[in-house]
């Protein structure tokens, strides 16, 4: 998330390049490859991109440590594929939401509305209620993943990262958000608009267009009002078992 400290961003990419040389066997290829998939962030990578929607073939411009971690993993990544022979699938995700979210951590703007609506505590909001993002459903995102790991497998062709944006394609509004969670619940969403110094971080249009490996896109079906009340069943039974804490300030 953007608000992530630098020390922990830090350890998430030393991590990665351990892991990446483990499984690097030195053998330069000569064994059968497999594939990787990373998991990174659309939202991090274009948060200072122009002319959204933003597609695979738009030049990412992080303006965040966070994003500048993401896309420094994608580059660990290429190595690895370029070193072993192995395909690569780099996943730039969009908003993420769905069942199985942390709930101590401020961010998952759906998962913490849901979490205020069911205990009644008003919520932080500080970015504008016009700020827009694309809100992809976890089990949406599971499948385009799963898929694309098929393609990667049969892919034809010289040998490369293919990048793929995933993503719903469909631009929402908090304030649209907030009027999806009126009709789930039938009552307003208790929030409180306040400010915070990553604010600044916060891109106000993060729509997508992905132009790549389009057949992925049909996975992305779930209406938001559906993911919203999947989501508000999954966090009221975690709610019930699990003693409730104050809400985190959400960056949208």
């Amino acid at each position: 998330m953007v608000g992530t400290s630098q020390e922990q961003l830090a350890l998430e990419t030393r991590s990665l390049a351990t892991t990446l040389d483990a499984l690097d066997d030195g053998t330069g290829g000569d064994a059968t490859p497999g594939g990787v998939f990373l998991a990174s962030s659309a939202g991090g990578l274009y948060a200072g991109s122009r002319c959204p929607p933003y597609t695979e073939l738009t030049e990412p411009r992080p303006v965040s440590a966070y994003g500048q971690t993401k896309l420094a993993a994608e580059g660990l990544v290429r190595q690895f594929g370029e070193a072993t022979g192995a395909g690569v699938l780099l996943g730039r995700i969009s908003n993420l939401y769905g069942p199985g979210q942390r709930l101590d951590k401020a961010q998952g703007l759906i998962s913490q509305l849901c979490r205020a609506q069911l205990c009644r505590r008003p919520l932080p909001v500080y970015v504008s209620l016009d700020t827009v993002r694309d809100y992809l459903f976890v089990n949406d995102a599971a499948q385009m993943t799963v898929a694309g790991l098929h393609l990667l497998r049969g892919r034809l062709g010289p040998p490369g990262a293919v990048v793929k944006i995933l993503a719903a394609q469909q631009g929402t509004t908090i304030a649209a958000v907030i009027g999806e969670f009126r009709r789930v619940f039938k009552r307003p969403p208790l929030l409180v608009l306040t400010s915070s110094a990553t604010a600044r971080l916060q891109a106000p249009d993060l729509r997508f267009r992905s132009v790549v490996w389009p057949e992925l896109d049909r996975f992305a079906s779930t209406p938001l009002p559906a993911g919203i009340a999947a989501t508000a069943a999954d966090v009221a039974a975690r709610l019930r078992a699990t003693a409730v804490h104050p809400a985190p300030a959400l960056t949208g």
